[in-house]
């Protein structure tokens, strides 16, 4: 079964998209747990992650998992911050055009599940992995246009997509 997640990635993560993995702290350096953290070791192969890039307000890639978090490894994530983390190996692709949180936030929310994103004000959570679905999947994929790799042809999501452009248009 593929799970799906989102990801909210700002300037630190961006190294991690270079070395194609996640890499989620299993500690902060005082000992805390992160919550979203924890997820990563929920990751395993062939779920589909999408990347949200807070600075701008737009989902600007997605991800396929090629290998989960067997154990944490060892890890140095910011300049100043290192310890053992689970790294997630993740094939990306770049979304073109990114998609605006505000072309799909709405919609989306309403396939809330526990962990979700987005939140009542249509606004993007707190925090580093959060849970996802294929129903959000296909409201982002039918709020504009964008190019979507092969390997994302969720059956599922094209039918939803095709039928929410439909009702969005007045076409029944």
């Amino acid at each position: 079964m593929t799970n799906y997640w989102w990801v909210n990635q700002t300037y630190y993560d961006e190294k991690d998209h270079k070395n194609e993995n996640i890499s989620a702290a299993v500690e902060t350096v005082n000992g805390g747990v992160v919550p979203t953290h924890k997820r990563a070791k929920e990751m395993d192969s062939g779920d589909i992650i999408l990347c949200y890039k807070r600075q701008l307000g737009v989902v600007f890639r997605i991800g396929l998992v090629r290998r989960p978090s067997d154990k944490p490894e060892w890890d140095k994530w910011k300049e100043y911050d290192q310890g053992p983390a689970h790294k997630v190996a993740v094939h990306y692709e770049d979304l073109m055009p990114t998609i605006p949180l505000a072309k799909f936030a709405a919609s989306a929310y309403k396939y809330r599940i526990k962990g979700y994103p987005i939140n009542k004000n249509y606004d993007v959570q707190q925090g580093y992995i959060h849970c996802f679905n294929e129903d959000g999947l296909a409201s982002i994929m039918a709020s504009q246009e964008t190019v979507w790799p092969d390997w994302c042809e969720l059956e599922k999501s094209k039918q939803k997509c095709k039928k929410m452009k439909a009702v969005a248009l007045g076409i029944t």
